[in-house]
């Protein structure tokens, strides 16, 4: 019993620390094309609700792509949700902020 339960607990610790890293978003992309994507994909897989993460993102990207938020504020923006990324900071309540 205890032969097969090292190796079996060794390998799942070992598939989770890698599924760990693979998943987590380090740093958004300067590119404001690039941003608005990976901002989405983090929102939508890091939101306890899904549905309240996608209202969010198809407002913030109407804003982003019609140049409401435009020039310094883009990059603004981008600076600030690197930052909150950087400090852990969750999508809601703390990164939703970007748009208000």
């Amino acid at each position: 019993m205890k032969t097969f339960f090292i190796p079996f607990f060794i390998s799942n610790l070992f598939i989770g620390i890698l599924n760990l890293n693979a998943q987590k978003t380090i740093e958004f992309s300067n590119d404001t094309v690039k941003f608005s994507k990976e901002l989405s994909d983090y929102f939508i897989d890091n939101s306890a609700n899904k549905e309240t993460a996608k209202d969010y993102i198809r407002v913030f990207e109407k804003l982003w792509k019609d140049n409401v938020i435009a020039g310094y504020y883009k990059q603004a923006a981008i600076n600030t949700a690197n930052e909150m990324l950087k400090k852990r900071f969750k999508p809601y309540p703390f990164m939703d902020i970007l748009i208000l």
